[in-house]
């Protein structure tokens, strides 16, 4: 159920190494349909917050749509890298994409694009976007390269570090500027 979960079991989480797990499981589906499913990251990604179990079904869900909608012989790659505003996971296929007219709605429970010929519940995105959500992650729905396929981005915000926060007792107390 939308908000049913809080964040109280949230931990710092190596992104790198959870998408490279997750995109590793679905290998032996992509090759039953001949697709070329890789994974890229840069080499050095900051951690984020998160429950490594429902940011594991977020990857799942949209690893499975991809492969759902992308023809043989296709490609599809998950990747890890990082913005200014904090890391990015994103899966991109090379499948028929989404009519911009329905991309907003994709992530609405139960909304399905008519005429695709793939059978599902239409809950997948909408689980995506609940997780994200969920993790403050920011959510983008584009074409794939070259206007091609779908690409999905989530954005996470950067982590502050318990050395860049302010001593408890200096956050508990009003500040005063100005003279006397």
């Amino acid at each position: 159920e939308p908000g049913g979960q809080g964040t109280e079991n949230f931990q710092p989480l190596n992104l790198n190494q959870l998408a490279q797990d997750c995109t590793a499981s679905w290998i032996p589906m992509a090759l039953d349909k001949d697709i070329d499913l890789g994974f890229d990251s840069a080499l050095d990604i900051e951690e984020v917050m998160g429950d490594a179990t429902s940011l594991t079904e977020l990857l799942n869900n949209l690893i499975d749509n991809a492969l759902r909608y992308t023809p043989r012989g296709g490609h599809i790659t998950v990747s890890v890298g990082a913005s200014s505003q904090g890391p990015v996971l994103s899966v991109e296929d090379n499948g028929p994409g989404i009519d911009p007219q329905h991309r907003e709605r994709v992530f609405e429970r139960f909304y399905r694009v008519l005429g695709t010929g793939q059978s599902g519940s239409g809950l997948g995105l909408a689980i995506v976007a609940e997780v994200a959500k969920r993790h403050q992650a920011a959510l983008r729905l584009d074409a794939g390269n070259g206007g091609k396929g779908t690409l999905i981005s989530v954005r996470f915000p950067r982590r502050v570090s318990p050395a860049a926060a302010p001593p408890e007792d200096l956050r508990q107390r009003p500040h005063f500027y100005g003279g006397a």
